[in-house]
C-alpha cells in the first residue's frame, strides 16, 4: 500500500466512492461545486473535497485530519492507481505553481485552490471549456 492511505483508513473509503469517471454528457473543466461526488479529469475545488470528506467523519476523526494534509492524501491516493494529481499541464505560468504543484483558478471572482485527478484514459483539458460536438447534417436519399 502506499504511504499515507491505508485500506482501512477514512481518506481511502471516501475518496473511492468521492471521485468517479466524468460524465459523456458534463462538458464543463470543473467538476460540479459543493456536491457529493467530483469528477476525474476535472478540476476539482479543493475546499469543497475537503469540506465533504469531513462532514462524512465523525467529530473525534474530523480531528485528525487538516486542510493542509488533505493534498498528500489524495497524492498516495492517486500514486495507488496510478493516476496524475495535477499534471504539468494544468499549472498556468506561475513557476511557484509549478514548484509546488498547485493550480489557481479565478472562481467567482476569487482566486481558489484547485486539483485535477488525471486518469491517463482521457485528453486532459485546461483554460476552456470544451463544446459540444457539431451535429452531422442528415444525408438524404
Amino acid at each position: 500500500m502506499t504511504k499515507g492511505v491505508g485500506k482501512e483508513e477514512e481518506l481511502w473509503i471516501w475518496a473511492n466512492s468521492y471521485f468517479v469517471k466524468d460524465s459523456n454528457d458534463y462538458y464543463d473543466e470543473f467538476s460540479p461545486e459543493n456536491s457529493q461526488f467530483a469528477y476525474f479529469n476535472r478540476y476539482v475545488i479543493k475546499e469543497d473535497a475537503y469540506n465533504a470528506f469531513i462532514a462524512t467523519l465523525t467529530p473525534a476523526l474530523a480531528s485528525k485530519y487538516w486542510e493542509t494534509q488533505f493534498k498528500s492524501f489524495l497524492k498516495a491516493f492517486c500514486e495507488y492507481y496510478g493516476f496524475d494529481l495535477n499534471p504539468v499541464e494544468c499549472y498556468g505560468s506561475n513557476s511557484a505553481n509549478i514548484e509546488g504543484r498547485r493550480i489557481v483558478k479565478p472562481i467567482h471572482g476569487k482566486s481558489t485552490e484547485v486539483f485535477f485527478i488525471y486518469t491517463t484514459d482521457t485528453p486532459i483539458v485546461v483554460e476552456q471549456k470544451i463544446t459540444y460536438p457539431p451535429t452531422p447534417e442528415k444525408e438524404s436519399f
